[in-house]
């Protein structure tokens, strides 16, 4: 490939000096602009038919061909220089000729290069490959520049053309080694070429586009910097061999400088930089010069201006635009790309030259107004480099999701609208319940028909779950609710009530009816509904004289109350609770205990209802009874950030049992605050592996819905540091329990080896769920989405959707950070490699240590996988584990050697 690309380059090296000097000396360079419009034209027409044998023919073939084609004409054109038949429209031709070979050529280059290279081999080779080309330029260049004195420029350009023939024979050869003889019908896929016209796939795909006007506003600033130099090198150097020669000179020293950078920076450049901080290297070099140009309007300014265009254009920048074609699908990209390369270039070619035509001829302006169209020009090319850099983004995220069968999971409002509406219809009680969740989010009164059906559903679950959504879809009254209110089931009851009591505008003293009501089972639960709405609402409270009621209540409540006034007298703490009486504390926290469930159950949410410091211990000793756990745990998210410090204090103490350490990721993440998230990060690492996936994945949900604030950069970079070494030391674990099982040891026998298996697995899934971590903290400080999309590619089965994730994260995350993941997901994956010799690359443990290590994970199950590898070893070999553990002072490995239950005597034997 790199040679294919040095001769290419170099037959152009070769003939452009003689031909660009032939134009200017015989068409003049007034003319310039004249041969960049017609140069334009041209280009659509040679697209346009080459665009029809794409249909027609196979890649390979045209792009045989047109080399065939190419070289040909080359010597055609050599000698009609050597036997003098030049004139003005030859000189056209030659002129137009040139640029046509010098876009389209290259162009079926690059596609071949695409199709040859992955993203990732791409990064690594593009340098290099594309040194080949420059290397061309250099030799092409000093070659006419130290012949052109001594041998007529016919012979050269005949030269040139047995170059471009030889490469029919590498381009076959190419073809056989990376395609053909591989036998990879993923490769031979890639030449497949889309029916539909180019123009047509570029307007359709945002990326495509904003690529095309990358790769235009390029030309169009490259022509104009091109006409400048020309335009002042040939005022100030009039005779055509001299100009050739200076041409020649300064074309192939551009050419050193782009091989040096190309040799020395681009692969240190594209693996460092994101793709935007690559492509604007050169435009901002282009607006330095020009304005530079505005204060010494010299030939010297012009030149280096030119030099920063000819030695990054071919070297930084061209290696960087020909990364952004690589995420565009094979039979896509290879319709479009020649299109864009010729048509496009060769259209902002004729732009430029119009530019010129009217500022200099039609305007007569000074030559120096070109300078300002420079610096306009180059800042939209800016501006488009930032956009494509978007896009670049979003293709290799539609490609990874498509090769991995994933999707974004956001949708659009009306979609969810949709999905809510054929849920409601078809699908069971529990499914219905949880997509009346969303109805919040997508309100939109064409769900009104489908909750008033929900309400003459069969299940009172539903039905609450219907009315507690009405407000926010209707804004009228809906007066079925109120028949709800003689539902024998109290959580019916109590929400149509929580709904009656928000439209209390209907009427003076609208809810006093329920309050009132003969039904005690009524009036208690519109008594309920009342203190819930008065502790966001403090006026409607004192309209119903809410503590005046709550008083009467308790005087008419006997202390002998029966078994079926209970729950009269349930909602009746609940209430207190909301109305925040410390007068009537002491009745809540009495009956903390009460032995009665219904009761002790209704003390437990009036105590949380009151966010009072007073019940916070009792509450928070009820989670360690599972059966009062799941209200016991509502109750204390109702305190908010209040109760954070009380949680910090207890954890700094260490007072907390293991139940309550699993308890904390679920409150703190109920509690929805920004403190509280910061909390729980802090404490997030202090947990077992499964235990801190689960703080993690709580906030990765937490963060998808948006309810969590995005981390610093450094806040990420130091949780990633953390869990790494984490995840590094379970991937060391892993490989030496491999080395066990292996072992050659005679005391290793098939039970020991069994259930060091099964320990084997065990620490893979714990890897499995570090991993998980690692890739939910990215998640915290960029899109859920994307990382989500990333990870899945990553640990695909298909390579290149593996290349893809990489090449994405690449350019998402911060260097530090995207380097770290992708070594982690590297590990990961050499997991399942059956060849890869962990013995020489990975610090083993002893096995020793290995227990050790494994007991202090504090992982139950592995605990009791261990126990059974110990009691199946042999008595020696368990010895000398068990005597070394007792040397610790782990208070986990003390624990660990008493479940052991070995015998005294086994350890003295």
């Amino acid at each position: 490939m790199q040679l294919y690309l040095f001769l290419l380059i170099c037959a152009l090296l070769v003939v452009k000096p003689t031909v660009n000097a032939l134009f200017l000396s015989v068409a003049g360079r007034d003319n310039l602009s004249i041969a960049f419009v017609i140069t334009a034209l041209v280009a659509v027409i040679v697209s346009y038919t080459y665009n029809r044998l794409l249909v027609t023919l196979p890649l390979h073939e045209i792009t045989k061909n047109s080399l065939w084609f190419f070289g040909a004409v080359f010597v055609l054109i050599g000698g009609v220089v050597v036997f003098d038949f030049e004139n003005i429209f030859l000189s056209y031709v030659f002129y137009i000729f040139i640029g046509i070979y010098a876009i389209l050529a290259t162009s079926q280059f690059w596609v071949t290069a695409n199709i040859v290279f992955n993203v990732s081999q791409a990064k690594r080779l593009f340098g290099f490959v594309g040194a080949g080309g420059i290397a061309g330029g250099i030799a092409g260049g000093y070659l006419t520049s130290i012949t052109a004195p001594y041998i007529n420029n016919g012979f050269l350009i005949a030269t040139a053309g047995l170059m471009i023939l030889a490469c029919v024979f590498i381009y076959k050869k190419v073809r056989s080694l990376r395609i053909v003889n591989l036998k990879n019908i993923k490769l031979q896929k890639q030449e497949r070429v889309s029916k539909k016209k180019s123009l047509s796939l570029i307007i359709k795909n945002s990326h495509l586009s904003y690529l095309a006007g990358v790769i235009g506003l390029g030309v169009v600033v490259a022509k104009l910097v091109d006409y400048q130099f020309s335009y002042l090198s040939s005022v100030s150097i009039p005779e055509p061999d001299d100009l050739a020669s200076f041409f020649g000179f300064w074309f192939s020293t551009f050419n050193i400088i782009s091989l040096l950078i190309q040799l020395f920076l681009t692969k240190k450049f594209l693996e460092n930089l994101n793709i935007s901080s690559n492509l604007l290297v050169l435009p901002t070099m282009i607006v330095i010069c020009t304005s530079l140009l505005f204060i010494f309007p010299e030939l010297w300014v012009v030149v280096l201006l030119k030099g920063f265009d000819g030695s990054l254009k071919q070297s930084l920048y061209k290696s960087s635009v020909e990364l952004l074609a690589l995420p565009v699908p094979s039979e896509i990209k290879n319709k479009t790309k020649t299109f864009i390369d010729v048509v496009v270039d060769s259209t902002a070619t004729g732009i430029a030259g119009l530019l010129i035509i009217l500022i200099i001829k039609g305007l007569e302006l000074p030559t120096y107004t070109i300078n300002f169209i420079i610096l306009i020009a180059t800042l939209f090319w800016m501006y488009m480099i930032l956009k494509v850099r978007s896009t670049y983004l979003s293709t290799f995220k539609s490609s990874i999701s498509n090769k991995t069968g994933l999707f974004d999971k956001r949708s659009n409002l009306k979609v969810i609208r949709e999905n809510i509406k054929v849920i409601i219809d078809n699908g069971n009680k529990l499914d219905i319940i949880e997509i009346l969740k969303k109805v919040p989010q997508v309100a939109h009164h064409s769900l009104k028909d489908p909750l008033l059906k929900l309400l003459d559903h069969e299940n009172d679950q539903v039905k609450i779950a219907a009315i507690s959504q009405l407000n926010h879809v209707f804004k009228e009254p809906v007066y079925r609710v109120h028949n709800f209110i003689y539902s024998k089931n109290g959580e019916l009851v109590f929400a149509a009530l929580q709904y009656l009591i928000t439209q209390d505008h209907i009427a003076p003293q609208f809810f006093e009816n329920y309050l009132d009501d003969d039904d005690d089972h009524i009036a208690s639960t519109a008594l309920l509904a009342l203190a819930q709405y008065a502790s966001r609402d403090s006026h409607l409270g004192e309209k119903y004289n809410l503590h005046l009621r709550i008083k009467l209540f308790l005087d008419e409540i006997d202390e002998n109350i029966k078994e079926v006034d209970l729950k009269e007298k349930s909602r009746l703490i609940e209430a207190i609770g909301y109305a925040k009486y410390t007068n009537y504390q002491t009745i809540i926290k009495t009956n903390l205990n009460n032995r009665n469930e219904v009761i002790k159950t209704s003390c437990i949410k009036s105590a949380g209802h009151t966010k009072d410091r007073y019940f916070l211990q009792d509450l928070f000793s009820l989670l360690e009874q599972p059966r009062y756990r799941k209200v016991a745990s509502e109750a204390l998210v109702e305190y908010g950030n209040s109760l954070l410090h009380f949680l910090k204090v207890k954890h700094s103490r260490g007072t907390l049992t293991k139940s309550l350490l699993l308890e904390l990721p679920m409150l703190l993440g109920a509690i929805n605050t920004k403190k509280s998230y910061k909390f729980l990060i802090q404490i997030a690492s202090d947990y077992t592996i499964s235990s801190n996936y689960k703080c993690y994945d709580k906030l990765f949900n937490l963060r998808q819905n948006k309810k969590f604030p995005r981390l610093t950069g450094r806040t990420a970079q130091n949780l990633i540091k953390k869990e790494s070494k984490r995840y590094y030391k379970l991937i060391r674990m892993f490989y030496s329990l491999k080395v066990m099982s292996n072992s050659d040891d005679d005391i290793t026998y098939l039970p020991v080896v069994n259930q060091i298996k099964e320990l084997t697995i065990e620490i893979e899934q714990l890897i499995d769920l570090q991993l998980k971590v690692l890739f939910n903290i990215l998640a915290l400080r960029y899109s859920p989405d994307n990382i989500w999309i990333a990870y899945n590619g990553l640990l695909s089965k298909q390579t290149n959707s593996q290349i893809e994730a990489k090449e994405y994260l690449n350019e998402v995350l911060h260097r530090k950070l995207s380097t770290q993941v992708i070594n982690a997901t590297n590990a990961y994956l050499k997991l399942q490699e059956k060849h890869f010799d962990y013995t020489n690359e990975i610090q083993l443990y002893p096995e020793k240590t290995l227990i050790k290590k494994s007991i202090l994970l504090d992982e139950e199950l592995l605990e009791n996988k261990l126990v059974k590898l110990l009691h199946v070893m042999p008595l020696s070999q368990r010895k000398r584990i068990v005597l070394y553990l007792e040397n610790s002072e782990k208070e986990g490995v003390i624990t660990f050697l008493k479940r052991l239950n070995i015998n005294p005597k086994e350890k003295t034997a």
